[in-house]
C-alpha cells in the first residue's frame, strides 16, 4: 500500500510542473490559445492547438495551477479524444506541464 501511495505521490508531483524546457515522455507539445466563450450544448471550457489540428478542453487537470488569465500558454500534454460535439472535438487532457 505504502508503493502505491508513494507512485501517486510522485505522479501528482511531476503531472503538472514549470518547466524550461518541454519534459520528454508527453504525448504532444500545445498551445492553449484561450476560453471558448460560444453558447451551444457542447461548448465552454479551454481551446487548444496540438499540431496543426484544433480542441476543446473543459478544464485543466485538478493539480494544476495553471495561470488561465494569460493565454497563449505553452504546454507538453497527454491527452485523450472523448467525442466532436460541438464546432471542434473535445478532448481530456490527463496531465499537462507548462513550458516557459
Amino acid at each position: 500500500m505504502k508503493i502505491v501511495l508513494s507512485l501517486l505521490a510522485i505522479w501528482l508531483c511531476i503531472s503538472c510542473n514549470k518547466s524550461d524546457t518541454p519534459y520528454s515522455g508527453f504525448k504532444s507539445n500545445a498551445t492553449v490559445t484561450g476560453e471558448d466563450y460560444t453558447m451551444c450544448a457542447c461548448c465552454g471550457g479551454y481551446l487548444i492547438t496540438i499540431g496543426q489540428d484544433h480542441y476543446e478542453f473543459n478544464n485543466f487537470p485538478a493539480n494544476c495551477k495553471v495561470d488561465s488569465t494569460h493565454f497563449p500558454i505553452k504546454v507538453a500534454l497527454n491527452w485523450h479524444n472523448i467525442n466532436s460535439c460541438g464546432n471542434l472535438p473535445r478532448i481530456i487532457i490527463d496531465s499537462l506541464v507548462v513550458i516557459n
